[in-house]
């Protein structure tokens, strides 16, 4: 049974299904309860359908052990991403040359570092669905903030707590929150 676009983003963005019924939708299966990707080569136009803006654990172990990260992912953080290579390595806690060859090739490319990047494109669509652009959402993170003891928000990316802490400041501030 196929689902629609709007449909699967729903779905994918929750990363549950409340029915008891197995949905196929274009290589990704979903199941009640759980997620399954099951996607063999992922473009770069895929991954805003694929990456929810809030990512559920449950949905990040499955994603994880589906054993279908690609190289896209990482082209499309650098991307969405404006800083320089060097930044966001030291985000990823890697080399620029290691970011780079992960452009490429996957197969080497450690679990956490994969959660890592998950979070990051999860938290780059949240922040830019907050902002309205990309450049607005840049220019926050780049800024020193005193809600954040003047410390720039994209400190606080070299670490999967730090993205969630950041996650949940922007999802304050789609609640009205100062930050």
């Amino acid at each position: 049974m196929a689902i629609k676009k709007e449909e699967r983003k729903t779905i994918e963005r929750s990363g549950t299904v409340k029915s008891k019924s197995e949905v196929r939708a274009k290589g990704i299966a979903l199941t009640s309860g759980s997620v399954v990707v099951k996607t063999v080569t992922i473009k770069s136009k895929d991954i805003d359908l694929i990456i929810p803006k809030t990512i559920n654990p449950s949905w990040m172990v499955a994603f994880l052990k589906s054993k279908e990260f690609s190289p896209y992912y990482f082209s499309t953080l650098k991307n969405i991403y404006t800083s320089s290579d060097r930044v966001l390595s030291n985000i990823l806690n890697i080399t620029p040359k290691t970011l780079n060859k992960y452009t490429k090739d996957v197969s080497s490319v450690k679990t956490s570092t994969k959660e890592h990047v998950i979070m990051l494109l999860s938290l780059m669509k949240h922040g830019i669905d907050v902002f309205g652009t990309k450049e607005d959402f840049d220019e926050w993170l780049n800024k020193p903030n005193l809600f954040l003891d003047n410390n720039t928000p994209l400190s606080y990316l070299d670490t999967n707590n730090g993205i969630r802490f950041i996650d949940n400041r922007l999802t304050a501030m789609e609640y009205g929150d100062n930050i």
